[in-house]
């Protein structure tokens, strides 16, 4: 099966347009800057994770409503637009709420499409790109790791209840009202995974003083040089526009 071009990029490419893409998203805090960034990042990343995000779709709408209506009592700025009781909410307010939910979906999106095309040991070689110690790769890299794992034994378990005859619906309430209970023997199981894999480093070696054996470098192509100079590129214009005073719904809030 033919690879999606964003999984054919060097994995520190890949890195990198994550990167810009993030500082590029917080940056501003304007909706009309926001929704455009939003929809460019998920159409670049997500190409791969079309269905988690499908999945999550309904998460993502209920995330973004609680995020319009949350923040407005905590903005004072602007024309009062809607008051009951203790609760009022102004143009500011809500414009800043839509962004920030707006945002946050987008940096979910982005993040999703990059652990769709990236296997951990992709991810360890692009923080190798950058020169980070070999202490600080592997702690990453098993960080990288640890949340497919623990997707994989979510997974696990409500397979194993549905063989037990539990019906988990057929909607995403439904289903996340079950799989809630799941949570803390899926963590427990996930704490010893993370002992035993301690002590499968410590048997081979991990602390070791010797220098630590690599594999080849891999091949970059042009591709790899230049989506992410035309990342930093946006993400600096991003940052010029904002100290000039474009894109900041409130310009003292990130």
């Amino acid at each position: 099966m033919k690879r999606a071009p964003f999984s054919q990029l060097h994995p520190a490419a890949r890195l990198g347009l994550l990167l810009a893409a993030l500082v590029t998203l917080t940056t501003f805090n304007d909706p009309a800057f926001v929704a455009p960034l939003a929809v460019a990042a998920a159409a670049v990343l997500a190409c791969r994770a079309g269905r988690a995000v499908a999945k999550a779709l309904p998460l993502i709408v209920v995330f973004v409503v609680l995020s319009v209506v949350m923040w407005p009592p905590f903005v004072k700025a602007g024309t009062t637009r809607f008051a009951v009781a203790f609760y009022a909410a102004t143009d500011v307010g809500l414009r800043y709420g839509l962004a920030v939910g707006l945002r946050a979906v987008a940096m979910l999106v982005a993040g999703l499409g990059f652990l769709a095309a990236t296997t951990p040991e992709e991810f360890g070689e692009g923080l190798g790109a950058f020169r980070l110690p070999p202490p600080a790769t592997v702690t990453f890299t098993l960080a990288f790791r640890l949340l497919p794992v623990m997707f994989e034994n979510t997974q696990r378990a409500m397979e194993a209840q549905k063989a037990r005859g539990m019906d988990f619906g057929r909607g995403f309430f439904a289903q996340a009202r079950h799989v809630l209970p799941l949570v803390v023997p899926v963590f427990l199981y996930s704490l010893r995974s993370v002992d035993q894999l301690a002590t499968a480093l410590e048997l081979r070696g991990y602390a070791a003083r010797r220098r630590p054996a690599s594999w080849p470098p891999r091949r970059t192509s042009a591709w790899d040089w230049v989506l992410p100079l035309a990342g930093a590129a946006v993400a600096a214009a991003a940052l010029i526009l904002r100290i000039l005073g474009f894109g900041a719904a409130l310009p003292a809030r990130i």
